[in-house]
């Protein structure tokens, strides 16, 4: 399609006037008529009525008609300079469970949102198994999970580990270094569960069958149901959260829970887009990993 044919006519529609149009495109007044007939030959119609003594131009019925494909050609053409300008850009779907994107990823994700390229970055919150499912489809490009599953062309591989710790509102540990989980009263847990080690340790010290606390699966919940007296184990990343916005006592254990893993979930192949922001993300992790650990040195 004749673009410059297109400009020339929206101007004229636009200004209700050659010579206006001609003025506003720095052209003469031929060559504007000249490039709206060259368009109309193309069309294989005439778009505008040419009427002597009007000040104003009126359009045919094909031009009518032709104006709405006009503006929408303009508006691809502008969509166009404007990729070409910018470039292809990357886009990424990462999903985690909440505790991961609420309380550890945050600053890589603003890491990944101001990185060169520039990337487009789409964030959900869901389950450890969806997320395997997720991936599996591609609907995500890169999921966070807390549990080690085979997955048919789903890569798993552990992302990081972190300690857990002891949240609680209990007055009497405010100044204790680490506590056995035998002086805690199992009546007052909140208990989310962290996956099978985790389980185990939790059931060594006790009895599952006799559980009288109560099961949440967001630290929300916990924000919003603990009152004092409560404790619960989480990790560490989590329980300094709480720790800085809610008041909440940090302590360790004397017999440690095993550490949580984080699993990355990726598809076994990707795409060839897909693959340039796996690899950018891959970097800015790697930058990310060296900034945490100056900040905890």
């Amino acid at each position: 399609m004749y673009n410059e044919g297109i400009e020339a006519f929206l101007a004229i529609v636009r200004f209700q006037s050659l010579s206006k149009a001609a003025e506003q495109l720095h052209l003469s007044q031929s060559a504007i008529s000249h490039r709206l007939e060259l368009l109309e030959n193309e069309v294989g119609a005439p778009l505008v009525e040419r009427r002597r003594g009007f000040r104003k131009i009126a359009l045919t019925a094909a031009g009518d008609q032709f104006l709405h494909l006009a503006e929408e050609w303009q508006r691809l053409e502008d969509e166009m300079r404007s990729f070409q300008s910018k470039g292809p850009r990357l886009s990424l779907n990462i999903g985690a469970v909440d505790s991961v994107n609420a309380y550890l990823l945050g600053h890589l994700y603003r890491m990944l949102h101001q990185s060169t390229p520039k990337i487009s970055l789409r964030v959900r919150t869901q389950q450890t198994l969806e997320l395997y499912e997720l991936v599996e489809n591609m609907e995500v490009d890169i999921g966070f999970a807390l549990q080690d599953r085979y997955v048919p062309n789903v890569v798993v591989t552990p992302f990081l580990e972190e300690k857990m710790v002891l949240a609680h509102l209990i007055e009497t540990l405010n100044d204790a270094v680490a506590i056995s989980p035998a002086d805690l009263d199992p009546s007052r847990e909140l208990f989310i569960d962290w996956g099978p080690a985790f389980r185990l340790w939790h059931d060594h010290w006790w009895d599952p069958r006799h559980f009288s606390g109560y099961q949440i699966d967001t630290a929300q919940l916990l924000i919003a149901t603990a009152v004092p007296g409560d404790w619960a184990v989480v990790p560490v990343s989590m329980g300094n959260f709480l720790e800085e916005m809610y008041g909440f006592g940090i302590v360790e254990l004397s017999d440690m829970p095993p550490n949580r893993t984080v699993y990355k979930l990726t598809h076994r192949l990707p795409s060839p887009s897909t693959k340039e922001s796996l690899q950018l993300f891959d970097e800015v992790t790697a930058r990310w990993r060296s900034q945490t650990q100056e900040h905890s040195a």
